[in-house]
């Protein structure tokens, strides 16, 4: 017993650490419609066809807070492209797919002031509210939730994300969709109980009928699905490498079964969650149906072809003049609301050291943020409303030089560098001959700030120097090698 409670506490403090200190998952309890699910569980499993095998294509509009648009990093353009393509990934099974009906609203953050209840959020949002998309609020706070759907006077307003737990190739957007399309928890009537798991559960719970592991009570407790597992657990928790809950749980009648993480509508921590099954494809499709046959299409309303952007400048292998700026250019992408430009130190851009977004009327940018005597990798996305797994082009790589620096450069020799990139574990390891003797290495942040600084007396034969980097974070840096013939400057990435 002690050592199933010591998992149980494992995996919710886990909750804790991903999805911050005090929110709570999720506080969607039922959907609007709650009776009229339970009446169509009743005609499970017939076998229901909806539109035959037909997409149902369903616009989202997304609202965004000042607060957090403001801050660097938390909701970029390329995240939400990024989260949308996972999200139809996930909804694929059920052959329902997303787009936006336009560009993210930017709403002011002092209107969510004082807001602390569900009922003043639900009126709030009735002014934003898009009636012919999906309405999708991303906010600091979603009253101390990850995320929910608003129900106000019987109608659902919207859902509301916590910015601390949307993430890219998480499930939580999926989740809320699916209570939006009529979906309850795999552990219905668990919601914000407190219950020792080690004990056999009750065959009532507060005037719920508790699910059994055998089925045989699978129409009338817990979710009302039967190919959905029993699930008890309203925690977050880390599922095995099997998708199944950490601890085994004990029904009413004493049989020991495991919750299903796999399934989307679970409390399972990301990245198990990425399935609904038969039964709640058929009746997200036939709430879909019953409700919301205004605000789904059969087609998308725009057609996109999606085709690499095709770049201009600086194309593979090139030098740039600095003294110029670096001019970055490229043929127009059909259907594009944004670009974006991505510059690396690294040739698998596994690190951006820069990103620019480009408005759809710009076919060219330029930029003079960039280093002298360095080699940079860069690539283009081209962002739409109607294709999310974006459309990207190669990777190419370019030199930055400056007109009144080319004999140095020329003779720059990155053999010096013995190992680069490093991580912080290595220090930067050098090969000198004597001719290059005395010399001073100067080691600068992107920033242009001097971190490092030492000058080296005459030394005989291949000296081999280290400079411990432990202390600098992660990042491209500047080595500079200066001694009486001449000054060079190399690139230098410290990897986490």
């Amino acid at each position: 017993m002690q050592i199933r409670v010591l998992f149980l506490l494992t995996a919710f403090l886990l909750s804790h650490i991903t999805y911050g200190q005090t929110l709570k998952p999720c506080n969607t309890v039922k959907c609007v419609h709650n009776e009229w699910v339970t009446r169509f569980q009743q005609r499970l499993p017939i076998e229901y066809s909806l539109r035959s095998s037909l997409t149902l294509y369903f616009p989202i509009k997304i609202f965004i807070s000042s607060k957090v648009h403001s801050q660097s990093g938390t909701i970029s353009p390329q995240k939400l492209m990024d989260e949308i393509c996972h999200l139809n990934q996930l909804y694929k099974q059920a052959n329902i797919s997303f787009y936006l009906e336009s560009q993210p609203t930017i709403l002011s953050s002092t209107a969510y002031e004082g807001i602390e209840t569900e009922f003043e959020l639900g009126q709030l949002l009735q002014s934003y509210k898009s009636t012919n998309a999906i309405p999708v609020y991303i906010v600091e706070n979603a009253l101390d939730a990850c995320g929910f759907n608003v129900i106000h006077q019987g109608i659902n307003k919207g859902i509301v994300l916590s910015s601390e737990c949307y993430k890219v190739k998480g499930a939580l957007l999926a989740h809320e969709i699916g209570h939006f399309l009529g979906l309850p928890h795999t552990f219905q009537g668990w919601e914000g109980k407190a219950f020792d798991y080690t004990l056999k559960a009750p065959e009532n719970w507060e005037n719920v009928k508790v699910e059994r592991a055998d089925g045989s009570n699978c129409r009338s407790a817990g979710d009302g699905f039967c190919d959905t597992a029993p699930d008890y657990l309203s925690l977050r928790w880390s599922c095995s490498d099997s998708s199944k809950s950490p601890i085994p749980l004990i029904d009413p009648m004493g049989k020991s079964f495991y919750s299903d993480g796999s399934l989307i509508m679970g409390y399972a921590l990301d990245p198990c969650p990425n399935r609904f099954s038969k039964e709640q494809i058929m009746t997200m499709r036939a709430y879909a149906d019953e409700f919301y046959q205004t605000l789904f299409k059969g087609d998308l309303p725009v057609k996109i072809n999606q085709t690499m952007p095709i770049v201009n400048a600086p194309l593979e292998n090139s030098q740039v003049n600095l003294s110029n700026g670096v001019t970055f250019s490229w043929e127009k992408v059909p259907g594009t609301y944004k670009y974006i430009i991505e510059v690396s130190p690294m040739p698998n851009m596994a690190l951006v050291t820069s990103r620019y977004e480009i408005s759809s009327d710009s076919l060219s940018f330029m930029t003079k943020e960039l280093t002298t005597g360095r080699k940079y990798f860069w690539r283009l996305r081209s962002l739409n409303l109607y294709s999310f797994c974006s459309t990207v082009s190669k990777i190419y790589s370019f030199s930055t030089v400056l007109a009144t620096s080319t004999k140095d450069l020329k003779d720059n020799d990155n053999s010096i560098i013995i190992n680069n990139p490093i991580s912080l574990s290595e220090g930067i390891s050098l090969n000198l001959t004597e001719e290059k003797f005395p010399v001073q290495l100067i080691l600068l942040n992107n920033s242009g700030q001097t971190i490092f600084q030492k000058n080296y007396a005459q030394n005989v034969g291949y000296t081999n120097l280290s400079i411990s980097v432990s202390a600098f974070p992660p990042g491209q840096y500047t080595l500079t090698v200066r001694s009486a013939q001449k000054t060079q400057s190399h690139s230098v990435v410290i990897m986490p």
